[in-house]
């Protein structure tokens, strides 16, 4: 079984965030991308490939990226802001070679026929 570690939960600046991580034997990493140093905003390409081989250097691997917002997908108001910051976190993913994105998408309506959780669903599943 491998042990990974959030790496934000360090409260470290991130390359130092991650030789702890590798120090405590750590076999992988989650990255924070929704604010911070670690977002598709702050990263350039040219930051993303050294923070891949950094990680990579150091052993481990990145096991997801936290996308969480802190606001809904279920809420119409709120995608227009999320559309494009999470479509980002993507993109980062992609550069960083990760397969897994996790978030919150808010409070789900108990009612399954509500026509927001059709809307949410079409989205999260929305190609480009």
């Amino acid at each position: 079984m491998k042990i990974g570690v959030i790496l934000s939960s360090f409260r470290l600046p991130p390359y130092q965030a991650l030789e702890r991580a590798a120090g405590l034997g750590a076999d992988g990493v989650q990255l924070w991308c929704a604010s911070g140093e670690l977002t598709a905003e702050a990263l350039a390409a040219d930051d993303r490939r050294r923070l891949r081989r950094r990680i990579a250097d150091l052993g481990l691997e990145v096991s997801a990226l936290c996308g969480d917002f802190g606001q809904s997908y279920v809420r119409a108001r709120e995608l227009e802001w999320l559309v494009p910051r999470t479509k980002a976190a993507v993109g980062l993913a992609a550069d960083m070679e990760v397969d897994v994105i996790t978030t919150h998408i808010g409070v789900v309506p108990h009612d399954r026929s509500d026509h927001r959780i059709d809307r949410a669903s079409r989205w999260l599943r929305a190609p480009g």
